[in-house]
């Protein structure tokens, strides 16, 4: 485990040195837009790290002045709040700080549930499962989804016929839609983060969609390993071979300056990712 924690030690001091000037960061380190995607990604890599603590209250300061009057968060500052929110909550939760800052969030959320059928990209949406599975995440971080249960339910009834995750409901137009291994993992993440108990036949099936998505060459982006490895230590299958083979794939992709082609979303996904196989 050396090299990994030398490539986190690395991570680490990439996302430290691409941070600007307002706190936040951007998706790339070309992007000199900040934006609340990518900086709360960075803030969870950044957690439990004592050397990124000035970088981390920057990045704070960034979330407390991109908040907006309702109390919500949109991804690009100025913009109405949308399911961005989520991942900001997200951040606070994990770093475990500004708690009142996450109920504020957690509020907006519950406030804008589209017609008890979840939340959508943006305002009046709904029917995708990436939103829905992130704020199901925000509100299980916050210790609010024992009253939400609902929301699991929901989450079950947009899969897909082959027991994964596609981004929009599972039936379009009479049409059914294959799932994709990047929306399939987040769903698998928000399952298991609910803590609710479901049948194991359930949750075995999706962690075997995955590891079929794996096994296929379906696996092959930062962006989706990140995810997927993620869901299997989530899953408890960190162990698993195919596992130790996607984790091996991700850290052999790494560039030399400790960051995934200097994307910087890409690169906080993938320390956490990292991060989390470590820790078993």
């Amino acid at each position: 485990m050396k090299n990994l924690n030398q490539l986190i030690e690395s991570v680490v001091r990439f996302l430290r040195e691409t941070q600007h000037n307002d706190g936040g960061w951007g998706y790339t380190t070309e992007n000199r837009q900040s934006f609340l995607e990518p900086t709360s990604w960075t803030l969870r890599a950044l957690a439990g790290n004592s050397s990124a603590s000035e970088t981390i209250n920057r990045g704070i300061k960034f979330i407390k002045i991109s908040q907006n009057e309702d109390r919500g968060w949109s991804n690009l500052p100025g913009l109405p709040s949308d399911i961005t929110t989520s991942h900001v909550i997200l951040a606070l939760s994990t770093l475990g700080l500004e708690e009142n800052l996450a109920n504020e969030g957690i509020r907006w959320l519950l406030l804008h549930e589209v017609r008890k059928s979840g939340w959508g990209w943006c305002k009046g949406s709904d029917g995708f499962a990436e939103p829905l599975s992130y704020s199901i995440l925000a509100l299980a971080s916050t210790n609010c989804l024992s009253e939400n249960e609902r929301l699991i339910d929901l989450l079950l009834s947009y899969q897909c016929h082959d027991n994964g995750w596609n981004c929009h409901v599972p039936n379009i137009h009479e049409k059914f839609l294959e799932s994709q291994p990047a929306l399939t993992a987040i769903s698998v993440i928000a399952l298991f983060n609910s803590k609710i108990n479901l049948q194991n036949d359930i949750l075995d099936r999706v962690v075997k969609r995955l590891e079929e998505d794996v096994r296929n060459g379906n696996v092959s982006t930062t962006y989706t390993r990140a995810l997927v490895l993620l869901a299997f230590c989530k899953a408890g299958r960190s162990s698993s071979a195919v596992s130790n083979n996607l984790r091996q794939a991700l850290f052999s992709s790494a560039d030399s300056n400790g960051s995934w082609q200097n994307n910087i979303l890409w690169t906080a996904m993938g320390c956490v990712a990292l991060d989390q196989f470590m820790m078993g």
